[in-house]
């Protein structure tokens, strides 16, 4: 007897695409079971099913990988449709919802990371794709508890799926096994290698630094910490310098005020102001030179009418001391003379040259 396909309910119909055209058979029924003999095709059309899923066991056949240019399955889940084509040159499989229209593109053998069509294919089985210390559950070892292949059977059991990836898969299947505490365990052990290689390729960098003769990171760490607290003195020093230089910048906008508080005093000084000054000046020059005299004080220049009147009273007081005897005989007493004018003011020669002619306008002022 041929194989039997225990998973078959899910699958609604199975397409092959030859030269352009699409051409396979329904499968729509409330129960499905498949048999066949030895050479019916029953098993070159189970394999192909669970290729078109993104498993990696499925042997195809020359006449597939001749003649087909891709494999289309529609299956159903609890709560939706899905279209699943196989392309075999590109080995992409594209997933279509039928409901919503979501289209899927996935790698049958993923690169980078990316999510595999297998393990979407689990997904939507509702099955978690669980990757533990022991094995990792896929859709290949899924198949094994799925599908018994003819070319396995009665030779290997299970297909010949690794022992450990069928125990990991037999206990997530069966709810054995708790898909959060194998992630948590995984990813802690992931951890765990990567720590381990980190160290080994931190121990190999060293050793080539020493053969080298380069710093190891000790005497690389000594240095930063060197430079580091001298990079700490100059900034202290540069903090107190500039606190130093408000302290003198705040002295000198003091002074500057003061002297233009000062200039703006002499500039409002008063006459008086500037003579009690000038006094003031002499005074500490007395005080602060004891032995010297003070400075000479500008003396005032006589206005003209000053010097009149001061004329006048120098003639009058001369006419004062002559008499009738001296005048009489033409003579001045103390060798005086009269002036040319004839009056009867007396001067002398040089206070006569002193005053030009002042007396004879005081004269003729008198008469």
């Amino acid at each position: 007897m041929g194989p039997v396909c225990l998973a078959s309910s899910g699958w609604s119909s199975k397409e092959f695409q030859i030269d352009g055209v699409w051409d396979g058979r329904s499968h729509d029924a409330v129960l499905r079971q498949f048999r066949a003999g030895i050479g019916a095709g029953r098993s070159t059309a189970a394999e192909s099913a669970f290729a078109a899923l993104g498993a990696l066991a499925p042997v195809l056949t020359e006449v597939i990988i001749d003649q087909v240019q891709a494999i289309r399955d529609t299956v159903e889940t609890n709560s939706e449709a899905w279209t699943v084509t196989l392309d075999l040159a590109a080995k992409e499989v594209t997933f279509l919802n039928a409901a919503s229209g979501e289209i899927r593109e996935l790698p049958v053998k993923p690169e980078g990371g990316e999510q595999s069509a297998g393990a979407f294919t689990l997904e939507l089985m509702g099955i978690p794709a669980v990757e533990t210390a022991q094995g990792r559950v896929t859709i290949d070892s899924v198949m094994a508890l799925l599908y018994l292949q003819q070319a396995h059977a009665g030779r290997r059991p299970f297909a010949a799926v690794n022992s450990q990836d069928l125990a990991v898969t037999i206990e997530v299947v069966f709810g054995l096994l708790d898909d959060k505490a194998v992630k948590l365990k995984a990813q802690a052990s992931a951890a765990g290698r990567r720590a381990t290689r980190a160290t080994s390729q931190l121990a190999k960098a060293n050793e080539q630094r020493l053969s080298y003769g380069l710093p190891t990171a000790a005497d690389l760490d000594a240095q930063a910490a060197v430079h580091a607290k001298a990079a700490d003195e100059a900034s202290a020093q540069v903090r107190r310098f500039n606190s130093e230089l408000e302290q003198h910048r705040a002295v000198l906008a003091c002074r500057e005020t003061e002297a233009e508080r000062a200039r703006t005093g002499m500039i409002c000084r008063s006459p008086s102001a500037e003579r009690t000054a000038s006094m003031s000046r002499a005074t500490v020059s007395v005080f602060r030179y004891p032995n010297r005299a003070p400075p000479p004080r500008a003396q005032a220049v006589p206005s003209r009418r000053l010097l009149r009147t001061r004329l006048a009273a120098a003639v009058r007081s001369a006419g004062n001391l002559l008499t009738d005897k001296s005048i009489g005989n033409g003579q001045l007493s103390g060798g005086l003379r009269p002036v040319p004018c004839g009056c009867t003011a007396t001067m002398s020669n040089r206070s006569r040259r002193r005053a030009g002619n002042q007396c004879s306008r005081a004269c003729r002022s008198s008469r």
